[in-house]
């Protein structure tokens, strides 16, 4: 038996039938040229952590989820430039 690692109930099989198909597309999103472009852009513009401000090893945050908002995936408007210890912070790990 396994754990999804999205809502961690157990399930059988190839995938948690509850979270199937969810993230399928933001996974899309964040493959695709325009979205490297993207990040790459806000990484340039804004060069320090958005909460620490820190200047090494940025990614880019979206304040809204791209799975629940992915309509809002490019807008600059919901992303943050963030270090990586901020990042993981504001995901909880």
């Amino acid at each position: 038996m396994k754990r999804c690692p999205r809502c961690l109930r157990a399930y059988h099989g190839n995938a948690c039938a509850r979270c199937a198909g969810k993230g399928v597309y933001a996974a899309r999103l964040r493959n695709s040229h325009q979205w490297k472009q993207t990040s790459i852009r806000i990484r340039i513009e804004r060069p320090a952590c958005e909460d620490c401000g820190e200047r090494i090893s940025m990614e880019c945050h979206h304040k809204i989820p791209a799975d629940d908002r992915p309509d809002l995936f490019f807008d600059e408007m919901n992303i943050e430039a963030l270090c990586v210890e901020c990042h993981k912070r504001r995901h909880g790990k």
